[in-house]
């Protein structure tokens, strides 16, 4: 069954024919994979950038990629590409679907440099606009024009940016976020620092811990789960890394101001 939330932020149609503008911004838990699967060579005109969380699925254009935590892929429609959930699978991500006559020449020109699959953390602004839009907060067409071309400068960006420890532990806690044994000292590690050097590093550039980051995180992803899909608040908390159920009501509430049941309720 499909299992997504999606978003539809601005339908300025004068405005987004010769500028990049957000049509809609999404994230999905999709566990169907005779539903979930699209060829895009019939469909109407748009760009969709999606970066899997988690799972697995399939992007086909010239071959077929898997993508896996912190893949995505970039496309043009209409062409001859497809994607799909893979069969006994789950897959998770977050979507931007855009529009304009601008935004599609950038596309083109980022899969003609450096084809339609990128890697790396799902972007920060990314995240946040989503929120934003579960959250009910208004954004302008120019707010929303603004942040596309953002992402789409970091795609441009990509591989000539080497990442920064920061940048690689954000990245490294993204993908295994969900182990219960996760700890700042592993996340140290590959960030190629010392656990106190790191820990101060990190907070000075993101303003709080790398255990707040993580929690964070992990809640964040608690709630889109909680409000996407119908999986019991158990398996979700057991999902994101939390092995006692009860704590994690208690951080949840603490954290949020609701417990899980509420925020399923308003969904």
């Amino acid at each position: 069954m499909k299992q997504s939330r999606d978003f539809r932020l601005s339908s300025h149609k004068g405005f987004a024919a010769h500028r990049c503008e957000i049509v809609s911004i999404g994230y999905g838990y999709e566990t169907d994979a005779a539903r979930y699967a699209f060829d895009n060579r019939q469909r109407e005109k748009f760009s969709l950038l999606q970066w899997t969380v988690s799972g697995e699925g399939r992007f086909r254009s010239d071959r077929e990629y898997t993508l896996t935590a912190g893949q995505a892929f970039l496309v043009n429609s209409p062409s001859p590409t497809e994607y799909r959930l893979a069969a006994g699978a789950t897959w998770e991500f977050y979507y931007v679907l855009f529009v304009g006559d601008m935004a599609r020449w950038h596309v083109e020109q980022l899969l003609a440099q450096k084809g339609h699959i990128f890697a790396g953390p799902v972007p920060e602004l990314l995240r946040r606009t989503f929120a934003e839009a579960t959250a009910g907060k208004p954004l302008d067409r120019f707010t929303l024009s603004g942040r596309l071309y953002q992402l789409l400068m970091d795609l441009y960006r990509g591989d000539a940016h080497e990442a920064t420890p920061v940048e690689k532990a954000t990245q490294f806690i993204q993908q295994h976020f969900a182990d219960p044994l996760l700890a700042v000292e592993q996340i140290a590690a590959h960030a190629g620092l010392s656990p106190y050097h790191f820990s101060r590093v990190f907070r000075e550039q993101t303003g709080q811990s790398p255990w707040t980051y993580l929690m964070q995180l992990r809640l964040d992803r608690a709630r889109d789960l909680l409000i996407s899909t119908g999986r019991p608040a158990k398996e979700i908390s057991q999902s994101i890394g939390f092995r006692d159920y009860s704590y994690f009501c208690r951080v949840f509430r603490q954290q949020t101001g609701q417990t899980p049941a509420r925020v399923r309720r308003g969904r």
